[in-house]
């Protein structure tokens, strides 16, 4: 644009009127969002995703917490904790977001945060963990486990604890204030709980090396073949 359009511009309508560099802030966010959502899923992932939602109209993507912001939120929860202190609600990390162009209101969700549940909780049936009532367990390794099922709403999550000890936090922290990241998808109809699941544990690699997890959990890129899962 040239200079005197764009003094022209603000002598005769206000900086507000301008809105070339306003949708170029608003083409890079979106590109922003997209990079972090293809982050966590993989390229793969986001097409695999299309796929499940294939003639319901285009991917966009909205990711309200960067993977520095969800660190750093991370690390300022975890910090205050300490062994003789009651849990208390930790803040999350909204890190994905995937709709349509379609006005359906359907959307699959990932955050992340500190569990206010020890990595050792018994989850299983008959067991609740908060969100989920009845909820599935799939022991991945000694760092890393799954749990799924449908909340109170009917509405199907899935759930990842890994093992992660922060920097600068008392012995046992990640035994006790483990990792939890949580999908939830309203989207698609095609992909079944191992892709939902495949989806959660390609997320949590990613949020692993994020966080620099001072243990080094491994977070494998499949279900166990002993997994039975649908």
């Amino acid at each position: 644009m040239p200079a005197f359009v764009v003094l022209l511009c603000f002598l005769t309508l206000g900086a507000s009127a301008c809105s070339e560099a306003s949708d170029e802030t608003d083409a890079d966010t979106a590109a922003a969002q997209r990079k972090t959502c293809e982050e966590l899923f993989g390229e793969s992932g986001l097409e695999q995703i299309g796929h499940g939602i294939e003639g319901s109209g285009e991917l966009r993507f909205k990711s309200p917490s960067s993977l520095a912001e969800a660190r750093t939120r991370y690390y300022d929860q975890v910090r205050k904790w300490d062994p003789e202190s009651k849990s208390t609600p930790y803040v999350e990390s909204n890190v994905c977001g995937i709709r349509t162009d379609v006005s359906t209101g359907m959307q699959i969700g990932l955050t992340y945060k500190p569990s206010v549940s020890p990595f050792g909780t018994t989850f299983g049936k008959g067991a609740g963990n908060g969100t989920i009532p009845d909820p599935r367990l799939v022991q991945v390794n000694s760092d890393v486990k799954l749990v799924y099922g449908a909340d109170e709403h009917r509405e199907a999550r899935y759930q990842v604890y890994v093992q992660c000890k922060v920097p600068g936090t008392p012995a046992g922290q990640e035994r006790e204030v483990p990792l939890v990241g949580e999908l939830t998808d309203t989207l698609t109809g095609s992909l079944s709980v191992r892709d939902h699941l495949a989806l959660l544990l390609r997320s949590a690699d990613v949020m692993v090396n994020t966080l620099d997890c001072q243990n080094e959990p491994v977070v494998p890129s499949t279900l166990p073949a002993s997994a039975e899962v649908p």
